[in-house]
């Protein structure tokens, strides 16, 4: 059985990568450079030379395969609506070549927004003030796939996706923290974030290959990779706090931090009940505040 993967040398995706080696698959990997196409070889897998943009690379290497798992993505925010713009063309092309078949392509999305309520799998992305904030429509694209009777799903990773390696959120929080000699949140510190470790999710990517694989015709396409549903930036805040050996403070001003704000001032609790009902998904890493604590960070 063959996969193709996008963003198979990134942080969650060489986790799925080799999860997917280690469970029998034959693995293809899109590779940028010769650096990810030796990393890719490393860990088992075939790489395949070529970008986001590389359309009829992706929908040659789509083609060939019995699944997809779309992970890549330009993170750099400089160029965030381009990125936007790429992503869409690559989804809908690797969507157009697996058409009147019943591969599964699962594509990558977030839980982050700002909202008052516990997002489940069953509401739809972009609604509300994030789908003025973010250009990147990955969600809304593959529903658009799987209106076309395509076999496409979808999984959201929590903002907080952790483990050795993270540069992400909560890498930029404790490097703000060591910066500025203190460990802040905003407001109350009640607005909150979901998480998940990086093999937590990988092996959520696995399962839910599989579950295309073997239920083409399913309702249940849209899964979350939460292992925590809520915990608070105080929290959070606390952890680091301790951590660095650093004061804590609360600050009420957001344009106070800078280009970072948005990570403070999202709100995103997020359910994966849906998810591990469905898929019998079972997060066995250690939690959230654990990392902070540990020398991973």
């Amino acid at each position: 059985m063959k996969v193709f993967i996008t963003g198979g040398t990134g942080f969650v995706g060489s986790a799925v990568v080799q999860e997917l080696v280690a469970n029998g698959f034959e693995v293809v990997g899109l590779a940028r450079s010769e650096t990810s196409a030796q990393k890719l070889i490393s860990w088992g897998a075939q790489p395949v030379r070529g970008s986001l943009t590389s359309l009829s690379t992706l929908a040659t290497a789509a083609a060939q395969a019995d699944a997809i798992i779309h992970l890549g993505f330009n993170n750099d925010f400089r160029y965030f609506f381009q990125a936007g713009a790429m992503d869409r063309r690559a989804i809908e092309t690797m969507g157009r070549a697996i058409s009147g078949t019943n591969k599964p392509l699962v594509v990558t999305y977030g839980t982050t927004g700002i909202r008052k309520h516990v997002e489940t799998e069953h509401e739809v992305a972009d609604t509300g003030l994030l789908k003025w904030l973010t250009p990147r429509k990955s969600e809304i694209v593959a529903r658009q796939l799987m209106a076309q009777n395509i076999n496409a799903f979808v999984v959201r990773l929590s903002p907080a996706v952790h483990g050795a390696g993270d540069m992400g959120f909560t890498r930029t929080v404790i490097e703000r923290a060591k910066k500025s000699h203190r460990a802040e949140y905003f407001g109350l510190g009640t607005h909150a974030w979901s998480a998940v470790h990086r093999l937590d999710a990988a092996h959520l990517f696995y399962l839910v290959t599989m579950y295309g694989l073997e239920h083409p015709t399913t309702n249940e396409r849209v899964f979350n990779a939460v292992a925590e549903e809520s915990i608070t930036i105080a929290a959070i805040a606390r952890t680091i706090s301790r951590k660095l050996n650093v004061p804590l403070k609360a600050k009420y001003n957001p344009l106070s931090f800078g280009d970072t704000a948005m990570l403070y001032l999202i709100n995103c609790p997020t359910s994966s009940q849906l998810t591990r009902q469905i898929l019998g998904w079972v997060p066995v890493q250690p939690d959230l505040l654990t990392d902070i604590s540990s020398s991973r960070y």
